[in-house]
């Protein structure tokens, strides 16, 4: 029996859907900031010459780990108690929170998928700035140009393929992430 388009009305009129939509579109909001961190990373990257293959393996660390091993890193982390994240703050004088609580869940999630996400983003846009033009960035110094000027007229429109392509995973990637918000919230 063919039923058309009605499912589709149906589920738009379901708020458990509806919720779950929102807090997705919530949770990509971490990919441009990741996407971000890591452009900036990158280029902090390409301009050391000692250590730099050291720190690209260093960032590249998360990736290589399974979803439910970050997950387990991160819920160590954020545990109330003794977590990691919990000592720091006592240590350092600031009333500790729960980060898993429903007031903090959702920016701790984003915090553990820019982390986990940020090794791959860093090397693809280190091969990336290796291909802007040097006679762009001797041309801009001749102009009399700043780092920042240099940065946003010159480096972010030279990556711009590489970052478009990790917006658009990482936002795909960020609607699959069931895993990590089961494993974290016991739920």
């Amino acid at each position: 029996l063919f039923i058309g388009v009605s499912n589709f009305a149906e589920v738009f009129h379901d708020t458990f859907f509806l919720r779950s939509l929102l807090n997705a579109l919530i949770y990509c909001i971490g990919v441009p900031i990741g996407a971000t961190l890591a452009l900036i990373l990158s280029s902090m990257l390409i301009n050391i010459s000692k250590g730099s293959l050291a720190l690209r393996m260093i960032f590249y660390l998360p990736t290589i780990c399974g979803a439910v091993a970050v997950a387990f890193i991160w819920q160590w982390m954020y545990a109330p108690n003794y977590g990691l994240l919990w000592e720091f703050f006592k240590k350092i004088g600031i009333k500790p929170v729960h980060f898993l609580s429903s007031g903090y869940i959702m920016p701790s999630m984003m915090v553990m998928g820019i982390w986990s996400g940020l090794g791959i983003s860093v090397l693809l846009f280190y091969s990336s700035l290796g291909n802007v033009s040097k006679s762009l960035y001797e041309a801009a110094d001749l102009d009399g140009a700043n780092a920042f000027h240099k940065f946003v007229y010159i480096t972010v429109p030279g990556v711009s393929p590489v970052m478009f392509y990790i917006l658009i995973t990482g936002i795909l990637g960020s609607f699959q992430s069931f895993t990590n918000f089961q494993v974290m919230t016991n739920d």
